[in-house]
């Protein structure tokens, strides 16, 4: 008999936390209408897209010469580490010809 009063009690309990604790959690309003925020949204696409291009930009020449490095050791032209070693010395002698290449081209877009 004492247990089922106990089981009673802890359930009375329970209801009592969940429902206070509901009652105090603030509700969000509501509002009527809903409208997209369309103001500055042309500088706010150009911030992302100069966002996606600077991160691109920063990303694109590890992968390429990553990718480019298993290439050619899959191809048994070069080791790995040697085709990465390659890879950074064209990046920093001859950036300009590394960044036009396709590979990077590819993987930039």
């Amino acid at each position: 008999m004492g247990e089922e009063r106990d089981r009673n009690h802890a359930k009375q309990t329970e209801t009592t936390s969940a429902s206070s604790l509901t009652a105090t959690l603030p509700r969000p309003e509501r509002s009527e209408s809903k409208s997209w925020n369309m103001s500055k949204l042309g500088l706010r696409i150009g911030a992302d897209v100069i966002a996606a291009g600077s991160a691109s930009v920063l990303v694109a020449p590890v992968i390429t010469m990553i990718d480019k490095g298993i290439i050619e050791n899959a191809s048994g032209r070069n080791t790995l580490g040697e085709s990465l070693k390659g890879s950074l010395r064209e990046l920093v002698s001859r950036p300009h010809q590394f960044v036009g290449s396709k590979p990077f081209a590819l993987i930039y877009v």
